[in-house]
């Protein structure tokens, strides 16, 4: 099998499989590797231009560009003031969310469901604004897509729910 993607693979089979110490990909046998990640080309990276992650770390914007879908690697940060033409309100409703986590050490009623939610329904708006050729995720492998006319969370593919830790 010919490798299209030579730099992702790399990252995918050294900081991924290999040596990440928090794993998204489990249980993954050597020898279906290659095959796992023939699929992942197929079915993501020749199909879209770029990959969005809405995903909270300290400090940041929230919007992040990883490698491929459901990466490890949160990959470059876009500002929100780069990052296409959201408009103003879900800008604010974004910031307050990044805010909310970025408090959260000091806060003891801090709710990581809540969060968690907030952030998901962020992603979901935020698909109404961005290409399709554009892959967004809030969870790994779980993408958000616009399906006849209602934004919608994918579940993870059938040919990856083997291979991936969901907890």
């Amino acid at each position: 099998m010919n490798i299209e993607y030579p730099k992702q693979y790399d990252t995918w089979i050294n900081h991924e499989i290999i040596y990440c110490k928090n794993p998204v990909f489990v249980n993954i046998p050597e020898n279906e590797r290659l095959a796992v990640w023939k699929k992942i080309e197929d079915d993501y990276l020749q199909k879209y231009d770029t990959f969005i992650r809405i995903e909270f770390d300290w400090c940041s914007s929230g919007i992040w560009e990883p490698p491929f879908p459901g990466s490890v690697s949160s990959g470059p940060m876009w500002s929100v003031e780069t990052f296409y033409s959201l408009p103003d309100s879900l800008i604010k409703r974004l910031e307050e969310w990044v805010d909310y986590n970025d408090n959260s050490l000091d806060d003891k009623n801090f709710d990581i469901v809540l969060s968690n939610n907030e952030g998901r329904n962020i992603a979901m708006e935020i698909r109404k604004y961005i290409p399709e050729k554009i892959y967004l995720e809030y969870w790994g492998f779980k993408e958000i897509i616009i399906q006849n006319g209602l934004v919608i969370e994918l579940d993870i593919p059938d040919f990856l729910k083997k291979y991936i830790k969901t907890s």
